[in-house]
């Protein structure tokens, strides 16, 4: 069995701590509600392709932010952005 590169274990470390800062190790609001961990914003093609949303305020009032089904969805939405 390989071993995975060193550069991809630390990348795994990095996302799993940001996303337990940014949701307050769960239990923030928009962690409980719509298991997003890292307050990733819904796009307009977010929501026009059926994509479930929370509307929460943040930097602005009444920003929506993307709801998953799973925390893992969570993650692996964020694993697209990097």
């Amino acid at each position: 069995m390989q071993s995975m590169p060193w550069s991809r274990c630390a990348d795994m470390a990095v996302t799993l701590a940001q996303g337990i800062c940014e949701s307050a190790s769960g239990q923030s609001e928009l962690s409980r509600k719509g298991n997003n961990h890292f307050g990733i914003k819904a796009t307009s093609g977010w929501v026009q392709n059926g994509g479930k949303y929370l509307v929460y305020t943040d930097d602005r009032p009444n920003e929506k932010f993307c709801q998953y089904a799973s925390v893992g969805d969570s993650y692996e939405h964020h694993s697209q952005f990097l």
